[in-house]
């Protein structure tokens, strides 16, 4: 089966358009099994985070195992500061083992926290740090909150946005049009309605 692939926004990944969510493999006992399957079969985007227990750990291995790393990471943090996020990067490569993460986010970001990350010393000066560290190579975001989707959409700091679409939950269709009209790379979270929904 071939997957069709799409450029992520304006950033110059290319992905397939089913990439591979990472956030529960280290509880299986298949998980590295089930990474290298997705892989083998052509997926070239895979998502973890920090907060994901092992995932990143996990990825390492599977990264180590292969001849070639011939796919695209992408990880993110709750830290809301400079130096916090910071400090994220470094352990998420070092678990990685990659010298640089292809899509670095900031992970479920709600209405209180805009402020502290937009601002001084704040998580996206930290990534911008990042980037420019070379560690770095694109900054996105993830949020549920249509407040803070809104926000991503209108201040162009960001150049991807991951987002809740499912047949369950549609509410972000309109708000995902309007992205891809200002050419920011969407990524959909459980679009099979995930955990909780039936």
């Amino acid at each position: 089966m071939k997957l069709n692939k799409r450029r992520l926004g304006n950033t110059n990944i290319v992905v397939t358009e089913l990439g591979f969510g990472a956030m529960n493999i280290p509880d299986v006992p298949e998980g590295v099994e089930t990474l290298h399957h997705a892989l083998d079969s052509g997926i070239n985007f895979v998502d973890s985070a920090r907060i994901y227990k092992g995932s990143e750990y996990l990825i390492g291995e599977v990264i180590r195992s292969r001849r070639k790393r011939d796919f695209y990471l992408a990880t993110k943090s709750y830290n809301r500061t400079a130096n916090g996020i910071q400090r994220d990067v470094d352990t998420s490569l070092r678990l990685l083992d990659v010298p640089k993460i292809d899509l670095y986010q900031l992970h479920d970001v709600h209405e209180k926290d805009w402020d502290k990350i937009m601002g001084p010393g704040g998580a996206l000066e930290g990534l911008e740090s990042a980037r420019k560290r070379g560690i770095v190579e694109h900054i996105g975001i993830s949020s549920h909150h249509l407040e803070i989707i809104r926000r991503v959409i209108t201040c162009s700091a960001f150049e991807t946005l991951q987002v809740d679409y499912s047949a369950f939950n549609s509410e972000t269709a309109q708000l995902i049009s309007l992205a891809h009209d200002k050419n920011i790379g969407i990524i959909i979270m459980k679009p099979l309605g995930g955990a909780g929904r039936i």
